[in-house]
């Protein structure tokens, strides 16, 4: 159950209120703790472009590091705060509730951020430029892990068969087709993409408008990390914590090798112990068995 700091503004509401010229973006950024990590997200979402004409809300997963006055304080009014009294579990179980939620709205569109990304001034811009010309589902984050397999008329668009949760926009009517056909699970964006075989394709941009933190994460290792491919990044707070993230990524990954050295160095080590144990199990069965059969002589 989310708990609102103040109620929703819903596009029709500031539409009659005279609030902005329109309201139909649903801009979401769900959040379990590592409150550094969600400001240095949030200083990027701050400088979005067209973020007048959105909802910013932090979905607080029940975070036990901070509470929902913290972040009120913290990030309010520019986002608004809805926080659950308990964690969900994982990030999978938290977009099923956003969802849910954002199905009750009157938003026209989802965007889907995350509490580790880096987002470009320019991506609201991108999204109002393409996404009339997709299915209703667009993601921003051009990632390796999820190849393409087709191009489209639009050059700065691909169409892929998998994405992630991270950095993605979502139509109402997706949204209300995936809570009707695709139950949750722990694997809900694999799920929700195997279903869309077929029925609607996944358009990518091409050079990512948003790019993660580091090399870790939920669905994340060292070794298998979702990185945006030709991510640009435009604002000043996007443009300082991306040379933050290249220090950072310089600094996890040759930590990485030094550990991936070391466990090698380790490994060779127990592997030339256990030959020389074995060789020498040899020789003494060896020298066993010439001793039994020189005994049977005498």
């Amino acid at each position: 159950m989310w708990i609102l700091a103040r109620p929703l503004l819903s596009p029709s509401l500031a539409l009659r209120w005279g609030r902005i010229p329109f309201m139909k973006t649903l801009i979401a950024v769900p959040a379990f703790n590592r409150l550094d990590r969600l400001r240095d997200t949030m200083s990027t979402v701050f400088e979005l472009d067209g973020l007048t004409h959105a909802d910013l809300v932090i979905f607080n997963d029940g975070s036990t590091d901070y509470s929902h006055s913290d972040l009120t304080q913290e990030f309010a009014p520019q986002a608004q705060i809805v926080s659950s009294p308990t964690n969900s579990g994982r990030a999978d179980f938290a977009v099923h509730a956003i969802f849910n939620h954002f199905a009750q709205s009157d938003y026209q569109r989802l965007f889907l951020c995350d509490s580790d990304l880096i987002v470009s001034s320019s991506a609201l811009t991108f999204v109002d430029a393409h996404f009339s010309q997709t299915e209703g589902i667009l993601s921003l984050l051009n990632a390796s892990a999820h190849p393409a397999y087709a191009s489209t008329d639009a050059t700065d668009m691909v169409v892929k068969h998998s994405i992630g949760f991270a950095g993605t926009v979502w139509s109402q009517e997706v949204v209300a087709e995936v809570l009707r056909h695709v139950p949750q699970s722990t694997c809900y964006d694999w799920d929700i993409c195997t279903y869309m075989r077929g029925r609607r394709k996944i358009y990518c941009a091409t050079k990512s408008q948003v790019q993660h933190f580091g090399t870790h994460g939920q669905n994340s290792t060292g070794s298998s990390f979702d990185f945006g491919e030709g991510f640009t990044p435009t604002g000043q707070a996007a443009i300082s914590r991306s040379l933050a993230n290249l220090e950072r990524l310089v600094f996890e990954l040759k930590a990485q090798t030094q550990q991936h050295t070391a466990e090698n160095t380790a490994l060779r080590k127990r592997l030339r112990r256990t030959a020389k144990l074995q060789a020498l199990g040899l020789a003494l069965g060896a020298t066993a068995i010439t001793a039994v059969a020189l005994w049977g002589t005498l």
